[in-house]
């Protein structure tokens, strides 16, 4: 396997996903003998888990020639999958877990966070992480992310309007140069070839 087609950004993506699927086997409370891994949590357990681990996969089988699909936005795919999931992770981390998650009737007694849910968590950020470089390194910028666009389009289409009285002079550019009369009744010449 060659590796040397790995940059920085791609070492944190497989590197990090390797951390969240090895210790996503581990119990991340400490609830004895009783499993507390990732997969008891379906939303902030077992979603992240397939995000990371599926970024990771295909980043790597993309890096080694064996997913030859360039067609789709890989670095822009990535990021929001690893996005969310370092998200749901966070929440997961916060919000930890009751004994009644695990054993029926057991209350709703807090149960601690191990070491493993952490590193989980640090091993989803590494692949976030690497996910961002790679869509900078792509040439993406945080405009061209699709929501970000859609706040600035909203911003813009609510910005200042100009009206136009009957004269058929704009009113919204009061600074601007007023054409003599002769130069505004002439029609524009246009070009053949461009249209303008």
């Amino acid at each position: 396997m060659d590796t040397k087609c790995f940059k920085l950004p791609d070492w944190l993506i497989v590197g990090g996903g390797a951390v969240v699927f090895l210790f996503g086997f581990f119990d991340w409370f400490d609830t004895g003998s009783i499993s507390s891994s990732a997969f008891k949590f379906t939303l902030t357990g077992v979603f992240p888990w397939l995000l990371i681990v599926g970024t990771a996969l295909l980043t790597f089988q993309i890096r080694t020639g064996i997913l030859t699909v360039r067609k789709w936005p890989w670095p822009t795919i990535f990021l929001f999958a690893t996005g969310i999931a370092v998200i749901l992770l966070l929440v997961r981390v916060i919000i930890g877990a009751e004994a009644g998650d695990f054993i029926s009737g057991a209350g709703g007694a807090n149960v601690g966070r191990k070491f493993t849910l952490w590193l989980s968590f640090f091993g989803g950020l590494a692949a976030a992480a690497g996910s961002f470089l790679s869509f900078i390194a792509s040439g993406g910028t945080v405009n061209d992310l699709p929501l970000v666009g859609r706040i600035r389009a909203a911003r813009q289409s609510t910005g200042p309007k100009t009206s136009t009285p009957p004269d058929g002079r704009s009113t919204g550019d009061a600074g601007a140069r007023r054409l003599p009369a002769a130069e505004q009744d002439r029609p524009f010449d246009v070009d053949d070839d461009t249209g303008f």
